[in-house]
């Protein structure tokens, strides 16, 4: 009973979230809490190997100049942290981690023309105790037959980095949304 229960709240606050958009009224922004985001040198450094050719996908870097923009206008007070604080005023604390990344290759010139990144959030309150924990997908894509100011139609390094910097930006994005719309975010934000 208690999952249901849990169920039907969890589909009554996303129902009426998505109304309020709907209707063209905005959720509460920013959610009233003091969060950390952690973003650590070594995630900042993150890479993902894949493909046949174990293409590096330093999607850290990326995520580390877009992660704090993006997120800024979703909580009260945001501040960066190179490590896990033990100490201070947050009532939340982000720690974002990257699980895979994609990419899609088209046949013309074999250029990748799609790129996917999955990452996941852990928000914990002071003590350590996890919130919320939710896997964001970001994605962007590439015309190879569309004219782009100053890249080779090839596939470059300049081509592959801005793909990873827009699919990063994407999932940035979709973090924040899926933050400021998260029951226990919004319940933690209710009892502080």
């Amino acid at each position: 009973m208690m999952i249901y229960s849990r169920f039907l709240l969890v589909s009554a606050a996303a129902w009426a979230l998505s109304a309020m958009v709907a209707y063209g009224q905005e959720p509460k922004i920013p959610l009233p809490l003091k969060a950390s985001l952690v973003l650590t040198p070594e995630f900042c450094a993150s890479e993902i190997r894949r493909g046949t050719f174990r293409e590096r996908f330093a999607v850290g870097e990326a995520a580390c100049t877009t992660l704090e923009p993006a997120l800024k206008g979703t909580f009260s007070s945001l501040t960066v942290t190179n490590a896990l604080p033990t100490s201070g005023n947050s009532q939340l604390v982000l720690v974002p981690r990257f699980v895979d990344a994609g990419t899609v290759i088209g046949w013309y010139l074999l250029t990748i023309r799609q790129m996917d990144v999955f990452l996941e959030w852990t928000a914990k309150d002071m003590s350590g105790k996890t919130l919320w924990l939710e896997t964001v997908h970001g994605s962007a894509t590439h015309d190879p037959l569309a004219k782009h100011a100053g890249e080779d139609p090839l596939m470059g390094r300049a081509l592959l980095k801005s793909l990873i910097a827009n699919s990063v930006k994407d999932a940035a994005t979709q973090s924040a949304s899926k933050m400021c719309g998260a029951p226990e975010l919004i319940k933690v934000a209710r009892s502080h």
